[in-house]
């Protein structure tokens, strides 16, 4: 199967990108980047975390998109360990299952402080970006 991936490029505290998706989607857009922050040295999901994440499931349910895989990137600042990286992105992952996204179509992936924001401070880099992944029709 051939997938398109859609990925929005972050800038700033606020995502407000519109990302178009391929056919069979039609005129459907996704209205905003999903990105979960974290504080430092922290895995732990604070009450901003879990509305963008019950946003998230909520937008995939209204949007019918159950054939997307997702795979959520995990990333540090430049001074904590790389391994909060993965451990952020297993707590999202955990999260969205609880919410009824489905396990098997979300994978992980830690970046550390690898892939930092250009011009971000720390505490926009301590986060996990959900990226999109949609089959295209052959």
């Amino acid at each position: 199967m051939v997938r398109h991936s859609v990925r929005c490029v972050f800038a700033g505290m606020v995502a407000l990108l519109i990302c178009a998706l391929p056919a069979p989607y039609g005129h459907a857009v996704l209205p905003k980047i999903f990105i979960v922050f974290f504080e430092f040295g922290s895995v732990e999901l604070d009450d901003n975390a879990r509305s963008v994440l019950v946003e998230y499931a909520q937008v995939e349910r209204e949007m019918g998109l159950g054939d997307a895989t997702v795979t959520l990137i995990g990333h540090t600042d430049s001074i904590e360990s790389a391994s909060l990286s993965e451990q952020r992105a297993q707590a999202v992952r955990s999260a969205l299952i609880q919410l009824g996204v489905d396990g098997n179509r979300i994978s992980t992936t830690a970046k550390g402080a690898s892939d930092p924001i250009p011009g971000g401070s720390d505490a926009q880099n301590r986060r996990v970006q959900i990226d999109y992944h949609f089959p295209v029709p052959r």
